[in-house]
């Protein structure tokens, strides 16, 4: 872990945002999902109450603050930006804010080395991510020569609760977070297979390790939509109804997950 303080710091930011604004901290839930769907904040949006506030620290950074059935409980949803910096970013800002608990959620690329009998669209699968392993630049600003890292392990145990108490099949999985979405090569896939990863991502370590460094909790959950193979290239799912029933099942699992903390 680098001890070292930054110059620069998300609480200062968030202060000059809010008072910019006029948000009232004490507004702002303690538990946040990062959504990387759109599809999946807009059924949570369109389900439950909510107001928003603009965070400032991008474009279209819209913060949804949420209150579940009866209004007991609140959680607030962000529509994240693609890539570990933005992710790290969001994360420290959603913290100075007071957010305690993340729960990343969104697609996910599966690497294997070869697709035999053409591509299997039933191969889209929801995993409850066990392990990030870096294979980018952000996780080095808060830890120099750490290359994996965890979810909370309250949170990954209510994850796999939830499903199984709701019936459905959650895979336990590692994913491997790449800066570079373009320059997955044979020899990369190879690399993170055998490292142990069955997805690739690209935001996942870079919130764990954030979420490590400032001590709150964290978890992801990611579902397949494409498969990048070794031997035989890049396939994506073009069957919009398979993916629509992961997200669905995705979004019925986050709101069981909010309603209990």
């Amino acid at each position: 872990m680098i001890k070292e303080d930054s110059l620069t710091n998300a609480k200062d930011y968030v202060n000059y945002i809010c008072n910019k604004n006029d948000i009232d901290l004490k507004s702002i839930p303690r538990v946040a999902v990062i959504s990387y769907s759109r599809n999946i904040t807009e059924r949570l949006s369109r389900k439950y109450a909510y107001g928003a506030v603009n965070i400032g620290s991008r474009v279209d950074s819209i913060l949804n603050l949420c209150s579940s059935e009866g209004g007991k409980n609140k959680f607030c949803i962000l529509n994240g930006s693609i890539g570990s910096p933005i992710a790290a970013i969001n994360a420290e800002e959603l913290i100075a804010m007071g957010v305690q608990s993340i729960l990343a959620v969104g697609p996910a690329g599966s690497p294997i080395e070869r697709i035999q009998n053409g591509v299997s669209l039933n191969g889209a699968t929801i995993f409850n991510v066990s392990r990030a392993h870096s294979c980018g630049g952000t996780t080095t600003h808060y830890f120099k020569h750490k290359n994996y890292f965890h979810p909370c392990k309250n949170v990954f145990k209510r994850i796999s609760c939830i499903s199984n108490n709701m019936g459905v099949v959650l895979k336990q999985g590692a994913t491997a977070t790449t800066d570079a979405i373009y320059r997955e090569t044979p020899s990369f896939i190879k690399n993170i297979i055998g490292c142990g990863c069955n997805l690739i991502d690209m935001e996942c370590a870079a919130l764990f390790a954030v979420a490590e460094y400032r001590a709150i909790s964290s978890g992801a959950i990611l579902y397949t939509t494409d498969l990048v193979s070794a031997e035989n290239g890049w396939h994506i799912y073009t069957e919009d109804h398979v993916i629509q029933e992961l997200e669905e099942t995705v979004s019925k699992i986050i709101e069981k997950f909010v309603n209990e903390n």
